[in-house]
């Protein structure tokens, strides 16, 4: 019997948290009567509640 050395598993703890991250993400927006604002994004990511006096970021103030 060979053994071919390419048929490995692959594990990357990091890659399944980020692909149930996402995964969480499609069904919130699935489920949604409207497009999710940054609050109800945060809440399905488990972020704690913004702060009212934080100024939000942007995403053009990202790219400058």
């Amino acid at each position: 019997m060979t053994v071919d050395p390419l048929q490995v598993q692959l594990h990357d703890d990091v890659l399944v948290q980020e692909i149930q991250l996402l995964t969480d993400l499609i069904v919130a927006a699935t489920e949604a009567s409207r497009p999710l604002d940054a609050h109800a994004l945060d809440a399905v990511l488990g972020l704690p509640a913004r702060r009212a006096d934080r100024v939000p970021v942007v995403p053009t103030q990202l790219t400058a």
